[in-house]
């Protein structure tokens, strides 16, 4: 388990930002997760520390990234896998057909929710800023993806200053107020996982260290699958 600080984003961010400027190609740049990486060393740091093996080393691993949007990055794990699936709405996104543009031999799942994914087996199972933050199912997508996985890796994001936002329901009028995940509420449910984490530096779950204008934390987990 990982804190980001300053000192990992000063440490993995350029590395990043050298391959997205030589693998970006016409119409990566028009992707929104493309231009988060750009813009966001922070993201870009993340970025590296859970994907960056796969970046640069060929591998017979079959990977599964959840939520991990599209970018020109996306080819290089495509190209240094065995087998690559992406499920991601790419919600507000109007270029939801770069993959198929760009001819790229893949799974994108776009529009399915993970939830109705009905997965085979994976070496890697990757899901990065969707949890708690995006989809606070959490616990779920555990007990889902545990079973059929060597290994899934997660960046949690949590405020331990508290943080809601006002919200409005998509099936209805209702108006709702979404309380952000303290890094309490996340080790409740890793608590449950603890035999498949080998790294349980639960400590960091309580810093209020942060690098973000709205005071989040992340952190990056590595737990063991039960394939």
């Amino acid at each position: 388990m990982i804190l980001l600080t300053q000192d990992l984003v000063d440490e993995y961010e350029k590395p990043i930002l050298e391959l997205l400027r030589e693998t970006s190609v016409f119409p990566d740049s028009l992707s929104k997760s493309h231009m988060w990486l750009v813009d966001s060393p922070q993201k870009r740091a993340i970025y590296h520390m859970m994907y960056g093996f796969h970046l640069y080393n060929k591998s017979n691993v079959k990977m599964l990234d959840v939520g991990g949007g599209y970018s020109s990055l996306t080819r290089l794990l495509i190209k240094n896998t065995h087998k690559y699936e992406l499920i991601d709405p790419l919600y507000g996104d109007q270029y939801k057909d770069i993959p198929r543009r760009n001819n790229i031999d893949a799974d994108f799942i776009v529009g399915e929710d993970w939830y109705k994914h009905k997965p085979s087996e994976y070496d890697v199972v990757i899901a990065n800023d969707l949890f708690p933050n995006v989809d606070q199912r959490l616990k779920l997508f555990l007990d889902k993806y545990i079973k059929v996985s060597h290994k899934i890796i997660l960046s949690l994001t949590y405020h331990n200053t508290p943080k809601f936002y006002k919200t409005k329901r998509i099936e209805g009028d209702e108006r709702l107020c979404f309380l952000a995940y303290t890094g309490k509420y996340i080790k409740d449910i890793l608590i449950d996982y603890l035999p498949n984490i080998t790294d349980q530096d639960f400590p960091i779950l309580d810093s209020k260290e942060t690098l973000f204008y709205n005071g989040r934390q992340i952190c990056i987990i590595e737990i063991e699958g039960e394939l």
